[in-house]
C-alpha cells in the first residue's frame, strides 16, 4: 500500500513556504514538500516553524544538489548543509530528504561514486540519529551541474555503495526497461517516487505535463508500483511552461486528483 501521496513547491514561483501550505490545505492535496533553497531566500527559522506548525503533513524536504564530487574541499560545507535539513525534516515530522547527488565534474561515474560514498558518510550517520531517511533522485543527462545518475538500475548500484536511499523521478526513467524489476530490487531503499507525464515533441526542459495529459502509461505505472511492493511516498512533481500556463495550483490539483484516482483503482 502506498505510504503517502504529496505534491511538492518548484511548480509555484518562490515565495513563503506559509503560502505553499495555505493554498494546499485549501485544495485538500493530502502532503506537501518543501525545498530547502527557496527556504533559505526567506528567513530559514520562520520557514522551519511553518513547516513545524502546518496542518498538512510534511512528506519531505529537498536538498539542493548535495556535493561538489570533484572538489573535497567543499564538502564539509555542504555536509552541514544537508545536516542542517536533516535536522528541519525531523522537526517537522518529514520522513525523508532527498537531493541530487551533486555534480560529478571531472571524475568518471565510478569515481564519482566512491566520492560520494564518503562525501555522504557523516550525513547517513545523522541521519539516523534523527530517524530520518536520505535518499538521491535521479536526473537527466542534460543536467550534469546537478547529478550523475540517470536510471532506476544505476541508482540500485550507487546505494549499494553509498548506504543511501533512494528517491526515483519517473519523468526521467519510465520506459527504462525492467523498472518494475528494479522497484521490487530496491525493496525498502525505494521511500519516494515522483511522477509527472510528457508530451511527445517536447525538445526543452523542464517540460512536465499534467499526469494525464501526455503519454506516460501512469496507471500501468501506479498498478506496477503496488505489485512489487512499493510502500513509500508517491510525489506529484510538476514544472515548467505547461504548468505556468494552466495555473500552479489548479495544475497540481488536477495532478494529485488523477494520481489518487489511478492509485484507488490499482488498489
Amino acid at each position: 500500500m502506498i505510504g503517502r501521496l504529496s505534491s511538492g513547491p518548484f511548480a509555484f514561483p518562490s515565495r513563503p513556504v506559509a503560502e505553499d501550505i495555505a493554498d494546499f490545505q485549501a485544495a485538500g492535496v493530502p502532503a506537501i514538500g518543501a525545498a530547502e533553497f527557496r527556504m533559505v531566500e526567506h528567513d530559514w527559522d520562520s520557514e522551519v516553524a511553518s513547516l513545524c506548525s502546518s496542518p498538512v503533513p510534511v512528506a519531505y524536504l529537498v536538498v539542493s544538489s548535495m556535493f561538489t564530487l570533484d572538489d573535497h574541499s567543499r564538502w564539509p560545507a555542504e555536509r552541514d548543509r544537508v545536516v542542517r535539513v536533516l535536522t528541519a525534516a525531523r522537526d517537522c515530522g518529514a520522513d525523508v530528504v532527498f537531493g541530487t547527488t551533486g555534480p560529478a565534474g571531472v571524475l568518471t561515474w565510478e569515481a564519482a561514486t566512491e566520492a560520494l560514498a564518503r562525501a555522504v558518510a557523516p550525513c547517513l550517520d545523522a541521519a539516523e540519529q534523527l530517524g530520518v531517511t536520505l535518499c538521491f533522485e535521479t536526473t537527466s543527462q542534460m543536467r550534469q551541474d546537478i547529478g550523475y545518475v540517470y536510471t532506476l538500475r544505476d541508482q540500485l548500484v550507487v546505494a549499494e555503495r553509498t548506504g543511501l536511499s533512494l528517491c526515483a523521478d519517473l519523468f526521467w526513467c519510465w520506459r527504462e526497461p525492467g523498472l518494475m524489476e528494479s522497484v521490487a530490487a530496491a525493496g525498502s531503499r525505494l521511500r519516494i517516487v515522483q511522477l509527472s507525464d510528457f508530451v511527445l515533441g517536447t525538445v526543452s526542459m523542464p517540460g512536465r505535463a499534467v499526469p494525464g495529459d501526455g503519454c506516460v502509461p501512469l496507471a500501468e505505472l501506479v498498478a506496477g508500483l503496488i505489485s512489487a511492493g512499493f510502500d513509500g511516498i508517491v510525489d506529484v512533481e510538476l514544472l515548467g511552461p505547461r504548468i505556468d500556463a494552466e495555473g500552479p495550483l489548479a495544475a497540481t490539483v488536477r495532478g494529485v486528483r488523477v494520481i489518487e484516482a489511478l492509485l484507488a483503482a490499482a488498489g
